[in-house]
C-alpha cells in the first residue's frame, strides 16, 4: 500500500489528539480475551462501545455549546478509533503468524 493511499484513506479523518486511544483499547482488548466472563466473539463490540464513550466524553469536553455536534462527532471518532485499534491488532497478530 503506497503512503498516498494511507493519508487519503482513514487517518486523516481521526483526530490526532485521538490517537492515544488506540493503545488503550489494544490493552482493555487483551484483558477481555483472557477474561473467562467475556467470549472472544463480543471483544469487538465491546471496544467500539468504550471507544465511542470515551471518545465523546472528550470532546464533550472541548465543544461544550454543540451538543448534537459533540455527540456524533464522538460517535464517528470512537467508531474509527475502534476499528484502528482491532485492525492494527489484527495486522500485527497475522504478520507474526508461522505458516
Amino acid at each position: 500500500m503506497a503512503l498516498a493511499e494511507i493519508n487519503s484513506g482513514i487517518l486523516p479523518n481521526i483526530r490526532p489528539e485521538m490517537f492515544v486511544l488506540v493503545p488503550v483499547l489494544i490493552i482493555v482488548g487483551k484483558f477481555l480475551k483472557k477474561a473467562e466472563y467475556c467470549k472472544d466473539k463480543y471483544v469487538p463490540v465491546i471496544l467500539g462501545i468504550i471507544s465511542i464513550f470515551i471518545s465523546c466524553i472528550w470532546i464533550l469536553i472541548y465543544t461544550p455549546d454543540h451538543l448534537p455536534v459533540a455527540v456524533m462527532e464522538g460517535f464517528i471518532q470512537g467508531i474509527l478509533i475502534a476499528g484502528t485499534a482491532v485492525y492494527g491488532n489484527q495486522i500485527f497478530k497475522q504478520l507474526n503468524k508461522d505458516e
